[in-house]
């Protein structure tokens, strides 16, 4: 790639990222507004309840490393581990000898992973409930900024105005709005992440899981595939511009 192409595809990056931030700011304002968003306190909660979970999960093993590290359980140690009570039952055991062995100290790692593993999921998945007012939010902002405000700004966005972009037709055609926002429900997964917020209310977690684990495949897969695209066709045409008969050009 030449530096010509190189500085074109870097300023499609760079404005890019500048739209993204202004979209995360602007959603965080308005979920931030109890009105709009009605799960808000609840999630706060939840979101302090997991913080705790995951600062006792470090703690856990930052006694238990300061335990391995001289291979022995002192008394002070014992009394902090026995506190969290998930491992109880083993540390009880190889107190006994006031001593960790490397296999003690496997078992006890792989206790306490496996716990917060459990306990992380179930948390992620509540808190994904509890936040969807602020992922429904984040999808209609971002339709609007990509598809509404770009078509009435025609072809640009805030990021692609600082670095003289526009988006134009191939055929010079004017862009209709519905392509606009058809058009943004691929190149921004918002169609994906609609989806997948579907799964979340209607279906269990389990069976959630699993089909938001294919999602996030997809949504890596489009991705990878415009990126690749946009970095090495000759017109930078990603898969969205292909479907649409679109391309971004440089507006100096």
């Amino acid at each position: 790639m030449n530096n010509l192409n190189m500085k074109y595809v870097l300023k499609r990056v760079l404005a890019y990222m500048i739209d993204i931030v202004i979209i995360t700011i602007l959603a965080t304002l308005i979920t931030n507004i109890p009105y709009f968003n009605k799960n808000y306190q609840q999630y706060q909660e939840k979101y302090k309840d997991y913080q705790e979970i995951y600062q006792n999960y470090i703690n856990l093993k930052n006694i238990l490393n300061d335990m391995y590290q001289d291979k022995q359980i002192n008394e002070e140690e014992y009394s902090k581990f026995i506190e969290n009570e998930i491992c109880t039952d083993i540390i009880v055991k190889y107190y006994e000898d006031e001593k960790i062995t490397n296999e003690e100290y496997n078992n006890l790692i792989e206790k306490i992973d496996e716990n917060y593993t459990i306990q992380a999921k179930e948390y992620n998945y509540q808190l994904q409930k509890l936040g969807i007012y602020n992922s429904v939010i984040t999808l209609i902002v971002t339709l609007l900024y990509f598809g509404i405000f770009q078509y009435f700004y025609k072809g640009k966005t805030v990021g692609k105005k600082l670095f003289h972009l526009k988006i134009v037709s191939i055929n010079n055609k004017k862009i209709t709005i519905l392509k606009y926002i058809l058009r943004s429900l691929i190149i921004n997964n918002i169609l994906l992440n609609a989806i997948n917020l579907i799964i979340l209310i209607y279906m269990s977690q389990n069976n959630y899981e699993k089909i938001t684990n294919i999602i996030s495949i997809l949504i890596s897969l489009l991705e990878a595939i415009t990126i690749y695209l946009v970095i090495l066709r000759k017109d930078h045409r990603g898969l969205h511009d292909l479907i649409f008969k679109t391309k971004v050009i440089a507006n100096n």
